[in-house]
């Protein structure tokens, strides 16, 4: 039985609507609901040369990931209060958003992750996202739900 959903969220319009899908099932089952951001702040300097360049505006980074992922937990928090979904969320820094996902999920003790095919960095046409790509293949008990992207 599920009692209890993580959501995996990065604030784009395909998370929202998993984050719906999650919310919407979690009233249907009456069950919680927990949300994660990850702010992966690597994500800007992997591959670069001269990332010690780019030292001065971590912290600057570091804020506006933060911003972005209490915008983007906020509002599924929005969603869940209409819904009357038990809801908890939280923005975490990482390197890693995948193990970051499944250590919340083990943490929290979900019984099942939902997130979105794409992100903010997926190639729509060509590939699912990065962080759901890794999210199935790595070695995993938790059923995880992936949402489609709308197709233009």
């Amino acid at each position: 039985m599920i009692q209890k959903i993580l959501i995996a969220t990065d604030g784009s319009e395909v998370a929202k609507k998993a984050g719906a899908f999650a919310i919407d099932m979690a009233s249907q089952l009456h069950c919680q609901v927990a949300a994660i951001f990850v702010a992966d702040l690597y994500e800007f300097f992997r591959g670069e040369e001269l990332a010690e360049a780019y030292v001065p505006m971590r912290d600057i980074l570091i804020k506006e990931l933060h911003r972005e992922g209490t915008i983007a937990i906020d509002t599924l928090k929005d969603m869940a209060e209409k819904k009357g979904v038990n809801f908890e969320g939280e923005v975490i820094e990482s390197d890693n958003p995948a193990k970051e996902i499944l250590k919340t999920a083990k943490n929290k003790q979900v019984d099942l992750i939902v997130v979105g095919s794409h992100g903010k960095t997926g190639i729509l046409d060509y590939a699912m996202g990065s962080v759901t790509t890794k999210l199935l293949h790595l070695n995993t008990t938790f059923p995880i739900t992936i949402v489609q992207a709308e197709r233009p």
